[in-house]
């Protein structure tokens, strides 16, 4: 048994029409399966209680929620790929009337008709895998190096969540339409289709990582020279445990009906309590999320 959904030598001999008609679903219902995720996100906050609509470092189960994000994720996006198949499997039978005998031998086989097939075997400019192997392990590096000093920016900025996650948003689309092409131009044909996945889910990461890092970094340095101050309320205080670096400092503010996170240093932390005022100067950033320069009790 050759299960269709994860032979991806196949799709080296499949007309680009049956191959695009066959892909079209498992990957749209990739797609679909971050609307569930995101009402999971939101069970997994209260379970695990966790504000998912402020930043999740820091916060005392924030590693365990990513950790079981990240896993329900990888899980819903396998499981949607392999329900397009599925219901491929379900409209050739109701709608084209195959039968079952042929659709056991194309789904779990990979048994195709021979018209789905190309004539000749034709040769394309494809990337080794040991090459991509590489390139796709450099630049996931790469992604987080660049990103994880622009979490400290981010906190530092009034509505840095939401700007994280419609800057990763946009670059994880981008991502997969690069990832599509290079899988449709045949620029990279991986032996299995779990290879292929994996390929696409971190092709979609490092996007989604350059986007938001890019994005930080044109708010802040982009933004209005002139200054302006507001005052809001402390709702709490918190601090990371610093087991892998030095710990870090958190105020809680009540901004705008939200809960904000700004990073402030020890001294200020340990003087600052809740129901206390802090006056920040801030400056516009590019895109419209203000960034904090300064920092003041009152």
């Amino acid at each position: 048994m050759r299960l269709l959904a994860f032979n991806a030598n196949i799709s080296q001999q499949l007309r680009t029409k049956y191959s695009f008609a066959l892909g079209v679903l498992p990957i749209a219902l990739m797609f679909l399966s971050f609307i569930p995720l995101w009402f999971i996100s939101k069970g997994l906050g209260r379970m695990l209680d966790v504000q998912t609509d402020a930043p999740i470092k820091g916060q005392p189960s924030g590693l365990l929620w990513m950790i079981y994000f990240m896993s329900a994720m990888v899980i819903l996006m396998v499981i949607g790929y392999l329900l397009g198949f599925l219901l491929n499997a379900l409209i050739m039978r109701f709608i084209f009337g195959w039968s079952w005998i042929r659709l056991r031998e194309i789904f779990l086989y990979s048994q195709v008709p021979d018209h789905w097939c190309k004539k000749s075997q034709i040769k394309s400019k494809t990337i080794g895998y040991r090459k991509l192997d590489v390139i796709l392990a450099l630049l996931f590096i790469s992604s987080l190096l660049l990103f994880l000093p622009e979490i400290n920016i981010l906190d530092n900025t009034l509505g840095g969540l939401k700007l994280f996650l419609i800057s990763s948003s946009m670059g994880g689309i981008a991502g997969i339409c690069m990832a599509l092409y290079f899988y449709f131009s045949r620029r990279f044909v991986p032996d299995t289709r779990l290879s292929l996945i994996i390929y696409f889910i971190i092709i979609i990461v490092v996007c989604s990582l350059f986007s938001a890092t890019a994005a930080s970094r044109v708010n802040r340095q982009w933004a209005s020279e002139s200054e302006y101050s507001n005052m809001f309320t402390i709702v709490s205080k918190g601090h990371s445990a610093g087991h892998r670096g030095p710990p870090q400092w958190y105020l809680y503010l009540a901004i705008s009906q939200r809960i904000e996170r700004i990073q402030v240093t020890e001294e200020y932390w340990q003087a600052a309590y809740p129901g206390a005022r802090v006056k920040l100067i801030l400056r516009e950033g590019f895109f419209g999320y203000p960034v904090v320069v300064i920092y003041e009790r009152t």
